[in-house]
């Protein structure tokens, strides 16, 4: 699964990844919920070089330096090269931290 985080939040004055609900960060909220469906072998996040660092998980991949500031489809391009033998990728935006496991799975 891909949480795409690479966006700059120009509107909303601060990186969405690392906003909060109930004291709990976006990008965390969406992957506690990707691990609850048990469907994935493999969460990323894809994010930019500037936030990279800031994000406390390991699999934190950054857009293909050909294609930085492209938009969601850097993301979803970066880590679709990186894993070719992957035949079916779920993309979900890190603003979606309400989101189920039943809207997941």
């Amino acid at each position: 699964a891909i949480i795409l985080a690479g966006g700059h939040s120009v509107r909303f004055g601060k990186p969405k990844a690392f906003a909060e609900v109930n004291g709990e960060t976006f990008y965390s909220r969406v992957i506690k919920t990707l691990e609850s469906t048990n469907m994935f072998n493999e969460i990323i996040i894809s994010t930019n070089a500037q936030l990279a660092t800031q994000f406390k998980y390991p699999n934190v991949v950054i857009d293909d330096e050909n294609h930085n500031d492209k938009g969601p489809l850097a993301g979803i391009y970066t880590i679709m090269k990186q894993h070719p033998e992957e035949e079916l990728i779920f993309v979900v935006s890190v603003d979606t931290p309400m989101i189920t496991g039943k809207a997941v799975s």
